[in-house]
């Protein structure tokens, strides 16, 4: 199962559009966790460089909130890899 984590700061003008973006992620891709996570010093200790940060299965694949299309391509890609 694919991880998407979604690193937010609450209170941040970004924090809203990451978790709806979240949420239809989560609805669009049911057999994909999705994890929304306010940690600053786990999103500091990952190398992060801010938040919002999109994070899939470990790679960064955003920071900012990226479109749903966008996101839901990189999505489609990630699902077409061959299993390591």
């Amino acid at each position: 199962m694919a991880v998407l984590q979604v690193f937010i700061h609450r209170g941040c003008m970004s924090e809203q559009p990451a978790c709806v973006l979240a949420d239809q992620i989560r609805k669009e891709f049911p057999a994909c966790r999705v994890d929304v996570i306010d940690n600053q010093e786990r999103a500091r200790t990952l190398g992060l460089p801010a938040v919002p940060a999109f994070v899939l299965d470990g790679e960064l694949l955003a920071v900012g909130v990226p479109s749903k299309d966008w996101l839901v391509s990189r999505l489609h890609e990630r699902s077409r890899r061959p299993k390591r």
